[in-house]
């Protein structure tokens, strides 16, 4: 067998074993390479409806509320160096329903190139139960909408996707409760410098575990770029199998106050 039929043949017996690796994620995956898609799974091959061609496919199905959503995840994800990104996004998948997916886009280095690595997952139906869980708090949010500060509830994760938050956020971040709800046009997590994000994560992250409640102090960036000193307190709530899940509580700026 000559030199180059062995190189094929050891591309092919590559390209195999990666495709297979893919195949094993439950999630859609795929690997764009600028526009192209040259590697896609099959849960990623059947969201696109067997279509896998460029990205132009994939934004395709994004629906209209969440384009600017997922424009924003492709300007943060131009460089190999940068971070992983995540937002939760509307797809039409095939058959004509819009359901919720999170989507991780993680940008890398592949074969020499710069890449992306995209991962999404169905949170549907958990965004249902969110909805409900949204609604049951509506006497909550009149309760509390008149209070200096933010009321919330968010997911217990390294985002802090907020399910519920009072009126108050306007006047804390600069931001709607409609942008701040599910991350639609930010994380809340995105508001806090990564200095203060670090920190702030593990003392979270002790008091769940210690089963207490938590007190922090950090900053955020306000939508117009003002940074203030918050004061977050809050404890973990367990859904149905025991399991910390969510987070809530009551941040109110302590800018004024001396450190």
């Amino acid at each position: 067998m000559s030199q180059g039929a062995v190189g094929l043949q050891s591309t092919q017996t590559g390209e195999e074993e990666f495709g297979q690796l893919l195949n094993a994620v439950d999630a859609a995956v795929f690997i764009s390479d600028g526009a192209a898609i040259p590697h896609a799974n099959q849960p990623a091959r059947c969201l696109l409806a067997h279509h896998a061609a460029d990205l132009t496919t994939f934004a395709d199905r994004v629906c209209n509320d969440d384009h600017a959503a997922f424009d924003e995840l492709l300007r943060s994800t131009v460089s190999p160096d940068s971070v992983l990104r995540r937002r939760q996004i509307r797809l039409r998948v095939p058959g004509g329903e819009d359901h919720w997916f999170s989507i991780s886009v993680c940008p890398r280095r592949f074969a020499g190139r710069a890449v992306r690595v995209w991962t999404a997952v169905d949170i549907s139906e958990r965004k249902r139960a969110e909805q409900r869980l949204s609604d049951g708090l509506g006497s909550l949010a009149r309760l509390v909408s008149n209070l200096q500060g933010m009321a919330y509830r968010c997911s217990h994760s390294r985002q802090w996707d907020m399910h519920f938050v009072s009126d108050g956020c306007f006047e804390l971040t600069g931001y709607a409760s409609s942008e701040l709800l599910y991350s639609r046009a930010i994380a809340y997590a995105d508001l806090v410098p990564a200095a203060d994000l670090e920190p702030a994560l593990q003392q979270v992250r002790a008091a769940v575990t210690a089963d207490e409640p938590f007190r922090l102090v950090y900053r955020v960036v306000t939508a117009a770029g003002e940074e203030k000193r918050v004061l977050d307190q809050g404890c973990g709530v367990r859904d149905a199998h025991g399991e910390v899940s969510e987070l809530e509580g009551f941040i109110t700026d302590i800018t004024h106050l001396p450190v």
